[in-house]
């Protein structure tokens, strides 16, 4: 798999938890910046490729964000409504949490590859009015791809790999209030 698969999805417990997220206080500077969608350009990205000729350079790519980590609290009440519902997804498949964000308008995570944890990659994410996307290059074909948010939730999930020539390089931008929860999917169970 190439490709990022992904669907719309619908269940109680999102409409309950972005209720419950909107009324968390965000304190954070961040919510005042500027225009940061330059950290998701291609010239960014070849530039990265050119570079990424050691497997350190590629972790560094990761560092490149502006985003608020989610409300503990709130992450801890909700996550294992979120594993249960991916487990209906995945039956065969150990799910990890691996990331809870909040990118704020003009939030972004710069060109990476996760390349040190090599496993299949799910991401519940939340658009409040659909301005924000997520950019991938595809390994195959080399071709860079803006798959566009819908407004409310979106199920993407693609497979990380460590080798080379598969990386899948990505970025996100978001031009409004996006939240994004990650999960590793380890096909371990039988």
């Amino acid at each position: 798999m190439s490709e990022v698969i992904r669907s719309n999805i619908e269940c109680d417990f999102l409409d309950e938890f972005i209720n419950e997220f909107k009324t968390t206080k965000i304190n954070n500077d961040i919510l005042t910046h500027p225009n940061n969608e330059h950290h998701c350009s291609d010239d960014i990205l070849f530039d990265l490729i050119k570079k990424s000729k050691e497997f350190e350079n590629l972790q560094k790519a990761n560092e490149n964000k502006k985003l608020i980590y989610l409300d503990r609290k709130l992450i801890q009440k909700y996550n294992s409504k979120f594993v249960y519902f991916l487990q209906k997804k995945f039956p065969t498949s150990s799910i990890l949490l691996s990331g809870n964000f909040l990118y704020p308008k003009n939030g972004y995570m710069g060109w990476h590859t996760n390349a040190d944890t090599p496993y299949l990659r799910c991401y519940m994410t939340y658009s409040e009015n659909g301005d924000s996307y997520f950019k991938y290059r595809n390994p195959t074909s080399n071709k860079i791809i803006i798959d566009n948010d819908n407004i409310g939730w979106t199920l993407r999930y693609f497979i990380i790999s460590n080798k080379i020539e598969e990386l899948f390089w990505h970025c996100v931008y978001s031009n409004t209030n996006r939240i994004s929860i990650g999960y590793r999917i380890i096909n371990n169970l039988k």
